[in-house]
């Protein structure tokens, strides 16, 4: 192998140190704020829309129907969206060429 050989593997060993301990810690962090979010997620759970619109797909995939108060959520989503999307439109409708 020579020196060459020798001086790449003595620079690369560091530099595969560094990214074994970064890939730990990732991976350390990463569980501890799941477990930390977990309490925090049940309080935010409702108020965040998405939330609503995956249920009303993932349920009927699991076998459970989706309750009256998770249709009416999506309903509220959908109208408050169609309103600010056509508020939106009316006000930047001569833009839109130049954003497609």
């Amino acid at each position: 192998m020579g020196q060459a050989g020798l001086v790449a593997s003595s620079t690369l060993e560091p530099r595969l140190k560094r990214l074994m301990l970064l890939r730990v810690v990732m991976i350390t962090t990463l569980l501890l704020i799941a477990i930390s979010v977990e309490a925090v997620s049940e309080t935010l759970r409702p108020v965040n829309p998405l939330y609503y619109l995956i249920e009303v797909v993932r349920m009927p995939l699991i076998g459970t129907t989706p309750g009256w108060e998770m249709w009416a959520a999506v309903i509220g989503i959908n109208l408050v969206g169609g309103v600010v999307s056509l508020l939106f439109f009316a006000r930047y409708r001569q833009r839109i060429a130049y954003w497609v």
